[in-house]
């Protein structure tokens, strides 16, 4: 079979409302030097009809594959690996779409670097911030060496955790055997830790690629015993890895950082289980034969990360808060395990503040989300306001967007578990 130059492989399950423009947006490229991998993961809505009219319309340029049962989009992006003909290959998530033109800009790019093993792409997205410029531009405009692009990402705590942020050499995914594992959320991180420790080197594509749509209802947002799951047997890899690259320090502080990302993520998805998943979730990890630790650890790891998160929640509060009003800015994961912390713990939240539109009129717990502005009409409130944000950047950012409404007696502080 005649060899490609992109592979862009595009699991789908259930986004027949985003499906037909995500497409259309790789068809109507002005580039068709590609192929499209569509790999159904037993979509219960018209998705499968979507795929098919493609199909036949394109049947030299769309391959439509099915899984039997569903997997998950990371067993689905394997299998469309397994198919990939492309020189390289691009994962696109069935709800975003390609910017116009991109991939011909992408392969100049790729052509004038010679060929780089991996391309860290601009990207759009439909919340804050906007765009990952700021990442990008940390690295200028040459091909980089893996030292030196893992030095960076370690200096700047830079996070590039999902697939769709890259493009990557098939050659070396096929090579060194890379695959998807089968979890329910976080195996984009596996996946990109080691691409990132085989290659050679990364170029950055500065121009615009792909837009990315977030949505309430994704994975990434899901709360329970397999998304806690996910994190552990994440975290548990990167501290092999971390064994095995103990000499070589560039690698071990990369990995340093993703494994405390890791800690991070268990915390947060720890600290919203109930009691019973919490005994649900050790078993489970006893039955996995692939982690090195027993029984009585993984037990002691996981109580042992629900309440050091409990203990550095209350301890913040407890020496900031001074009769304050709590309010919480940022909607999301992180927000819902301190609140929950802090209801058991008697402490009352007044508001949540977001900036982003997905989350305005939405509850967690009863307690609404906000714009902004609620804070520059609540004004003469004494209130202690709590960034909740794993990023530094981010905090400080929005500390300058509520020290320009000039409210009066607040206490603006950043929080991260």
């Amino acid at each position: 079979m005649k060899k490609v130059f992109f592979s862009i492989i595009i699991p789908v399950f259930n986004t027949d409302k985003f499906l037909k423009k995500c497409i259309e947006s790789v068809i109507f490229q002005d580039f068709h030097d590609f192929e499209i991998l569509l790999i159904n993961d037993c979509s219960t809505d018209k998705s499968e009809k979507i795929c098919q009219k493609f199909q036949i319309k394109n049947p030299n340029k769309i391959k439509l594959l099915k899984n039997k049962k569903n997997l998950g989009v990371g067993l689905s992006r394997n299998l469309g690996l397994k198919f990939a003909n492309g020189r390289y290959i691009i994962f696109l998530d069935s709800d975003d779409y390609l910017i116009k033109n991109s991939m011909s800009s992408l392969q100049k790019k790729i052509k004038s670097k010679n060929y780089p093993d991996v391309i860290l792409n601009h990207i759009t997205q439909d919340k804050e911030p906007t765009s990952n410029f700021n990442i990008i531009n940390s690295f200028g405009k040459k091909k980089l060496s893996k030292k030196t692009f893992l030095k960076k990402l370690s200096e700047k705590k830079l996070l590039i955790n999902e697939c769709w942020r890259i493009v990557i050499s098939n050659d070396l995914v096929k090579k060194n055997k890379v695959v998807f594992k089968d979890i329910k959320i976080a195996e984009d991180v596996s996946f990109i830790f080691k691409i990132f420790i085989l290659m050679k080197n990364i170029t950055i594509n500065e121009h615009k690629f792909l837009f990315h749509r977030s949505r309430l209802n994704s994975l990434k947002y899901t709360k329970g015993i397999e998304s806690a799951l996910s994190y552990y047997i994440v975290f548990s890899e990167l501290e092999e890895y971390k064994k095995k690259f103990r000499y070589d320090h560039t690698i071990l502080n990369f990995l340093k950082l993703k494994s405390k990302t890791m800690i991070t993520n268990m915390k947060i998805y720890f600290t919203l289980l109930t009691k019973k998943e919490i005994m649900l979730l050790k078993n489970k990890l006893n039955r996995i034969k692939d982690l090195k630790t027993n029984h009585l650890e993984n037990a002691r790891f996981v109580s042992n990360i629900v309440k050091d998160s409990e203990k550095k929640v209350i301890n913040f509060i407890n020496t900031k808060k001074n009769g304050q009003k709590i309010i919480i800015y940022c909607a999301g994961i992180m927000t819902q395990s301190i609140i929950k912390i802090l209801l058991n713990n008697g402490i009352k939240i007044r508001i949540i503040i977001d900036d982003d539109p997905i989350w305005i009129g939405k509850k967690f717990m009863n307690i609404k989300i906000k714009q902004i502005s609620t804070l520059k009409s609540g004004s003469k409130q004494n209130n202690l306001i709590m960034i909740c944000n794993l990023s530094k950047k981010v905090i400080n950012s929005i500390k300058l967007k509520i020290l320009k409404l000039k409210s009066k007696n607040n206490t603006i502080l950043g929080f991260s578990l």
